[in-house]
């Protein structure tokens, strides 16, 4: 796996490991608060329910009462007809949707008014003298009939207040106050249902198995405590003595669980997004450069020393790299390819150089010329001047043939005293032209060393490619040197163009 790979694995693990570890940390932090409001907003829910259908209830039994006022001691004296008092009842009853029946029990004379109702006298007898203390109205279920029952003391005579419930208002009345979806509401008697369960027409969720639920509650669940449903909440207030029990599904904790886990997952994935992005543009900016400078690892290798490096200096490590590797990319081409006396190409790099250039000649058909110059009695300086003012007399020969030629030339030193020079693009007269004006200024200069003047001249000869019969860099040099070695054997100094 190359280095970018590597960077981009390494800070995605990362950044994953981060993100998840920081996700499970925020979800088990808040998860147990989250259950804790929850459980909090149902026990208000379930007290307002309470309390809110306690106070309508009550309010609707006061206003009977208070319609009834007028007539209630003439109906317990018996005064009104007992087809009239029933009739004065049905009506009163007729024009509350709350109550079904309304009917009068008159403790002492042990009879209820109207006498329609007296098939339940046994049991709401026995019913109301257990409820002699109380100040509130009870709950009695009578066959599947459900009645509310309230005393009257502050009458002349003791009596009581009976009215018949109409379930379906009780049960809608009950879902107006609590609003939780697939929630099931119970009424209980010491750990017995006493009604079916309320379960509203408005709620979506799925409901729960209400016979496996009720067997819980008929169990006698503990508030608070889960069942495999749902969790079960019993207020501490009852509604007129009996406990209301409220069952709420799972779904309803899980949805706001559901709801953290959503978040932290988008956060997550936005966070990700962004930090792929980051690691991407982090990643390029370390391997870019590595790349730029292994591209131009590999151009000094093949020796093309033209490419620069594109990295811009800076401060940090890559930047202080790429200027020394620069450097060094020069002091390389240099050592590489310059004569370290002349700085002039080298015969090496003049080689490789000499090879593209023949090869680019053939392929586009154009000319291509080579000038070989030997310095005249070279020898016999050395041995006059010393060695030392032989390499003066290189050098200043170098600095003419760089001043002499185009910067698509190449002059290089070919060994010792001889140099070679490459003319791309040059016909052969342009060439003999080009060399007899280096040997002409050659002739002409005077080169000084430790006070002495030193002179010299140059025989040179020229040579061009040829398809046909010098169509190779050794070819060509071939060539050209045995026109050199005609121009020594002519009297030197002088330039000659080789002929087949």
């Amino acid at each position: 796996m190359k280095l970018k790979g590597k960077l981009i694995v390494s800070f995605t693990t990362v950044v994953v490991v981060t993100l998840v570890t920081f996700a499970a940390i925020t979800y088990y932090s808040f998860a147990s608060s989250i259950n804790e409001r929850t459980s909090n907003i149902v026990e208000l829910q379930a007290e307002k329910t309470i309390l809110t259908t306690h106070s309508r209830l009550h309010h609707k039994v006061i206003d009977l009462l208070n319609r009834l006022a007028p007539n209630i001691n003439r109906l317990l004296s018996h005064k009104i007809a007992a087809k009239d008092a029933g009739q004065l009842l049905e009506n009163l009853a007729a024009k509350e949707p709350l109550v079904n029946a309304v009917y009068l029990y008159r403790n002492t004379a042990r009879d209820l008014i109207p006498a329609s109702a007296m098939h339940n006298m046994p049991l709401l007898a026995k019913k109301l003298t257990t409820i002699n203390a109380a100040r509130d109205g009870v709950w009695f279920m009578a066959g599947s009939r459900l009645y509310l029952l309230f005393l009257m003391n502050q009458l002349r005579e003791e009596s009581s207040f009976i009215i018949e419930v109409n379930q379906d208002y009780l049960r809608n009345l009950l879902n107006s106050s609590f609003t939780i979806n697939g929630s099931v509401i119970y009424l209980s008697q010491n750990n017995r249902l006493f009604i079916p369960p309320v379960t509203g027409s408005h709620h979506q969720t799925s409901l729960p198995d209400l016979e496996a639920v009720s067997s819980f509650i008929g169990k006698g669940v503990k508030e608070g405590q889960i069942v495999p449903y749902g969790k079960v909440y019993r207020p501490a207030n009852k509604l007129f003595g009996t406990r209301v029990t409220f069952f709420v599904p799972n779904n309803f904790y899980n949805a706001n669980l559901i709801s953290l886990k959503d978040r932290l997952i988008t956060a997550i994935l936005i966070i990700g997004w962004c930090a792929i992005w980051i690691i991407l543009i982090l990643a390029n900016s370390i391997t870019n450069p590595i790349r730029k400078l292994t591209e131009l690892v590999k151009d000094i290798i093949s020796f093309d020393y033209s490419s620069e490096l594109e990295i811009k200096p800076g401060k940090d490590e890559i930047g202080e790299l790429a200027v020394n590797f620069e450097t060094m990319r020069l002091k390389i081409k240099d050592l590489v390819t310059k004569d370290q006396l002349t700085h002039v190409y080298n015969r090496r790099f003049l080689m490789h150089v000499f090879e593209l250039a023949v090869l680019k000649t053939l392929r586009l058909h154009e000319e291509l010329c080579c000038i070989m110059l030997d310095i005249d009695y070279f020898k016999k300086i050395n041995d006059t001047y010393g060695h030392q003012a032989g390499d003066t007399v290189l050098i200043e020969v170098s600095k003419t043939l760089l001043d002499q030629t185009r910067d698509y030339d190449t002059p290089a030193r070919y060994g010792g005293e001889e140099f070679l020079l490459i003319l791309p693009e040059t016909d052969i007269k342009t060439a003999y032209e080009i060399a007899e004006r280096i040997r002409k200024t050659i002739e002409n200069q005077v080169f000084c060393f430790e006070g002495q003047r030193i002179s010299c001249t140059t025989s040179i000869g020229v040579s061009r490619l040829d398809k046909d019969t010098a169509n190779t860099t050794e070819q060509i040099i071939h060539n050209t040197d045995a026109a050199l070695y005609k121009a020594k054997e002519s009297g030197r100094n002088r330039t000659v163009i080789y002929r087949n």
